[in-house]
């Protein structure tokens, strides 16, 4: 790399820097703050919409956004009440 080609590099790097100063990034508190888990009710009705035209579970479970062991117990829940 020559040494004007390095040059460039760092006033590139000097500029971004200079712009990305005035950014703030929410604190981890903030962060935690903003993340709320979803109900029970919310979960049964995600799972309903994305099932409503016949689905795969494995679609439905990345649908709904859902761990496996998730839907499954959903699945049984939804199963006994028809």
């Amino acid at each position: 790399m020559t040494d004007s080609c390095m040059a460039n590099y760092l006033h590139l790097l000097v500029y971004l820097l200079g712009r990305l100063r005035g950014i703030t990034a929410p604190s981890l508190e903030q962060r935690i703050q903003k993340v709320e888990n979803r109900t029970g009710l919310e979960i049964l009705a995600s799972i309903l919409k994305v099932a409503q035209n016949g689905s795969l579970r494995t679609h439905i479970m990345y649908k709904a956004n859902l761990c496996h062991r998730q839907l499954e117990q959903y699945l049984a829940f939804l199963e006994e009440r028809d």
